[in-house]
C-alpha cells in the first residue's frame, strides 16, 4: 500500500496530508488505545497560533486523562503576543481572556506543559516525538511549531523509521540534553522584527504620498502615476483585482505599495 507525503497538502502529488493531520492521527490512536501520549518537540519557532490549532485535539486528550505531558524546546525568538503568553502562564496574576490560554495554563500549573529557550547557538531544529505507551514514533523535517508550520506554508517533515530500540533512545536522550541546555526565562525570548531595524534610531514620518514617491526615486523611476484612468479593459483579470485593491487602501489609508506585473 502506497503511504503519504507530509507537506501540509501543497497539492504536489495526490498522496498528501498536513503536519496538524500527523497530530490528530497520534492523539486518535492514544484515544482508541485508552494509553497516555507525551509529545517531546524541540522547533526553532513556536507561535501560540500553533498551539490554538492543537488546542481541540489536546483538550479531548486531556479531558480523558490521556495527555502525559508536552514538553517543548523553542528557539531564541518569537513573536511579542507569543512571549507575552508564556510571560503570562509564569505569572498568577496575569489573565488573558482567551479559553485556549485558560487550557495552556491549566496544563501549566498541572504539569502537563512546560517550555524551555535553547539560547546557546541558532536553533534550527525541527522534531517532534509522539510517545503512545511503550512506542515512539520520530519525526523530522522542515515544520515549525507555527500556524504555518501546521498546515499553510509547504513543509515537509518526514518519519524516522527502521530504528533499533537503542536508536530510539538516542533520539530521546537528544531531546533530554537539550532541554538540560535550555533555559526557563521568558524574559531571554527575543520579538521578532517584522521590519529590520534602520541603520539609525531616528524615526521619520511621511505622509503616504511623499513616501511613494520617495520610493520610486529609489527605484529611479521618473514617474508618479497621478491620474489613475477609469479604462481597465487593457488590464489583465489579476490585474483588476489589484486596482480595486489598491483603491480601497488608497481611501482607507490615503496611501498603497502595488508590486505587480505588466
Amino acid at each position: 500500500m502506497r503511504g503519504y507525503i507530509v507537506d501540509n497538502l501543497a497539492g504536489i502529488l495526490p498522496c498528501e496530508k498536513s503536519v496538524l493531520d500527523v497530530f490528530k492521527e497520534r492523539i486518535n490512536r492514544a484515544i482508541e488505545r485508552n494509553q497516555e501520549i507525551s509529545f517531546k518537540i524541540a522547533v526553532g519557532f513556536f507561535f501560540f497560533e500553533g498551539f490554538q490549532k492543537l488546542y481541540p485535539e489536546l483538550k479531548k486528550l486531556y479531558e480523558r486523562g490521556l495527555l502525559k505531558e508536552f514538553k517543548l524546546v523553542m528557539g531564541p525568538e518569537t513573536r511579542r503576543s507569543t512571549k507575552e503568553i508564556l510571560e503570562a502562564l509564569k505569572s498568577d496574576g496575569a489573565a488573558l481572556n482567551s479559553e485556549t490560554f485558560n487550557f495552556l495554563r491549566e496544563l501549566h500549573n498541572s504539569g502537563k506543559f512546560d517550555f524551555r529557550v535553547f539560547l546557546d547557538r541558532n536553533f534550527h531544529i525541527k522534531l517532534y516525538l509522539f510517545e503512545i505507551g511503550d512506542e515512539i514514533e520520530i519525526w523530522a523535517g522542515s515544520a515549525n511549531l507555527t500556524r504555518g508550520g501546521l498546515e499553510r506554508n509547504i513543509e515537509l517533515i518526514v518519519p524516522v523509521s527502521a530504528l533499533t530500540f537503542e536508536d530510539r533512545d538516542l533520539y530521546r536522550e537528544f531531546f533530554d540534553e537539550v532541554w538540560k541546555r535550555s533555559t526557563d526565562k521568558v524574559e531571554d525570548l527575543k520579538i521578532i522584527d517584522v521590519i529590520g531595524r534602520a541603520s539609525t534610531s531616528e524615526v521619520i514620518y511621511l505622509h503616504p504620498r511623499d513616501f511613494i514617491a520617495n520610493l520610486i526615486r529609489i527605484l529611479n523611476k521618473g514617474y508618479l502615476v497621478k491620474n489613475i484612468s477609469a479604462d481597465l479593459s487593457y488590464l489583465a483579470e489579476f490585474q483588476h483585482m489589484s486596482y480595486y485593491l489598491c483603491i480601497d487602501k488608497l481611501n482607507r489609508y490615503g496611501g498603497c505599495i502595488l508590486a505587480n506585473s505588466f
